[in-house]
């Protein structure tokens, strides 16, 4: 044999050599490794409104082909894990997998298992580790919406609103104040259609008392942002005031007490000004408290859109959005414009 030929004989042996010894992915039966499994926050309500992040890190000494995390205990179900990134410690490379999730299911405190499956033909996986989810009822809240009025004497209505009511709302007491009763004055308050007796403190004042039944339990355990009243507020010099509420008893349907947070309500009287190369300031001819009149000249006329049109960008710096919000999304925005044209 020569030299040449003797040459192809090793390299095969050589190169055969090589592929036996080469480890298939069949050959691997490690499953995959799963920790720091975490949420956060760790605590979630259990009415859906709320979120948590669930993260854990995987190693595999081949590929990771899927992680999943079962949500069934929650309200959920099985679902896929996003791999959010890689970091590499001590050599090996761990990828972060990660699912955000909210919760509908009684509190408590929940293993939610995860299973890592890898890449290989034998599909190993690990599904000894969970995460570790606090399930709470959710915290009730006494919200006072917010509220702006463009000119003195005219008035905004207010919600007061209870955010939720696990085991339902069989009535209330509370006091409603302004923290500055220089610039406004409540006129009137308005009972929720559920609350068939009812009574208040004489009005107009800058405080009083409210309180309500529910005799026909209209409201039923896990009814959210239930309609406690609505306030009619005046404006009567231009600043700004809180409005407070203390409840002073509110029970559920079983006679137990709710101890609700409150959530303050932000009254801003801010007068309307002039639009740039105007003297007048914008009017309110009909009385429904959006200022029509935007040249103030007295009148509703096509220029009032024109100008709306031209000053759009001051009137929302500058002057009280409620007055010149047409659409009432809470914004002064092109939708605004067309309305006005609609109107005059």
């Amino acid at each position: 044999m020569n030299k040449k030929g003797m040459s192809i004989v090793i390299a095969s042996i050589v190169v055969l050599s090589s592929f036996v010894v080469i480890p298939t992915l069949a050959d691997e039966t490690n499953p995959p490794s799963v920790t720091n499994p975490v949420a956060n926050p760790s605590t979630i309500a259990n009415d859906g409104s709320e979120y948590t992040e669930l993260t854990v890190d995987v190693i595999d000494d081949t590929a990771v082909d899927n992680v999943t995390v079962d949500l069934t205990p929650i309200g959920g179900k099985v679902v896929y894990m996003t791999c959010k990134g890689n970091y590499t410690e001590n050599g090996k490379v761990i990828s972060v997998f990660n699912y955000t999730t909210n919760a509908t299911c009684p509190p408590g405190t929940y293993n939610l298992v995860v299973n890592a499956t890898d890449a290989t033909e034998n599909r190993n996986y690990n599904n000894t580790e969970g995460i570790t989810l606090e399930v709470s009822s959710p915290v009730p809240v006494v919200d006072i919406e917010n509220g702006e009025i463009g000119a003195i004497g005219l008035t905004t209505v207010l919600n007061i609103t209870l955010n939720t009511a696990p085991n339902g709302l069989s009535g209330y007491n509370m006091t409603i104040s302004l923290s500055n009763a220089s610039v406004a004055e409540i006129i009137s308050v308005e009972f929720p259609a559920w609350a068939a007796v009812n009574n208040n403190s004489t009005l107009p004042a800058d405080t009083f008392w409210m309180k309500a039944v529910d005799l026909m339990n209209q409201t039923i355990p896990g009814d959210t942002n239930i309609n406690l009243g609505k306030l009619t507020v005046r404006g009567d010099a231009q600043g700004e005031s809180n409005i407070n509420a203390t409840v002073t008893a509110m029970d559920d349907d079983k006679g137990n007490p709710i101890n609700p947070s409150v959530d303050p309500g932000v009254l801003t009287i801010a007068l309307v000004i002039p639009i740039p190369e105007h003297e007048n300031p914008p009017t309110d001819p009909d009385g429904d408290g959006l200022y029509e009149d935007v040249n103030g000249n007295g009148l509703k006329d096509f220029d009032d859109v024109v100008q709306f049109f031209k000053h759009l960008e001051w009137i929302a710096d500058n002057e009280p959005i409620s007055c010149f919000d047409f659409n009432g999304n809470g914004l002064i925005d092109f939708d605004d414009v067309v309305k006005l044209f609609k109107e005059v």
